[in-house]
């Protein structure tokens, strides 16, 4: 919502970058950090749940499905493929969701630069 809702390009509600500000303006700072990564891990599990749950499925067959014990090595490569790129769009989706927190970081400089 925090990207979504916007008025002359400003944001309406910044929720989660006023959360992560002030819980790293109080004593305990170190929760802020602790909330960013907690936040990228769900978002990059739930992912990663979609892919294999999901795989390379084009209409009603399946490109180098993961099975448990069953898993070739272009299977495997294929999927760390697809890891690789949804990673660094997983990346900077949080960086512009979190911009208000992250501002002045690398990653600032990186994705929103």
């Amino acid at each position: 919502m925090f990207t979504a809702l916007r008025v002359d390009g400003k944001n309406i509600r910044p929720f989660l970058n006023r959360m992560l500000e002030v819980t790293y303006d109080s004593p305990a700072g170190f929760m802020s950090t602790i909330l960013i990564v907690l936040m990228g891990y769900y978002l990059m599990a739930a992912t990663f749940k979609g892919n294999v749950k999901i795989g390379l499925r084009f209409f009603f067959v399946s490109f180098y499905p993961l099975a448990e014990k069953e898993t070739f090595v272009n299977s495997f490569m294929a999927n760390c493929l697809i890891m690789n790129i949804w990673m660094v769009a997983l990346i900077q989706f949080l960086t512009q969701m979190f911009r208000g927190y992250l501002r002045g970081t690398e990653v600032a400089k990186i994705f929103l630069v």
